[in-house]
């Protein structure tokens, strides 16, 4: 059976074989990737709304791994494709990452 398979046909609120959070279940708080296997399971099942509002964060950032993904596997390089990959992956960029997750962790907290 293949991961994909197994977060569509199961809820993970449902059932109890997926992993829980160790920084929710030690602190109370939602730490960044909370919702992330719910949110998995919903975007499978075609629910786009409920799979944002499991956790916003997982959603929108699946693009931008996934293009990051797809510049990893490509081999030939071009000029523009090495700028976007220095634009959007650099050192900039991991920092801009970071600190959105800091806020979308933050913000999560408090509401």
């Amino acid at each position: 059976m293949s991961t994909a398979y197994i977060y569509k046909t199961y809820n993970p609120l449902e059932v109890g074989f997926f992993p829980k959070c160790p920084f929710y279940t030690l602190t109370g708080f939602f730490c960044p990737g909370c919702g992330s296997q719910r949110a998995l399971h919903h975007l499978l099942n075609g629910n786009i709304l409920l799979a944002f509002e499991k956790n916003a964060l997982f959603l929108i950032a699946l693009p931008y791994v996934g293009f990051g993904a797809f510049l990893d596997i490509k081999n030939n390089y071009n000029n523009k494709l090495i700028q976007i990959r220095k634009t959007f992956y650099g050192t900039l960029a991991i920092w801009v990452v970071f600190s959105i997750i800091i806020i979308f962790w933050i913000v999560r907290n408090l509401f």
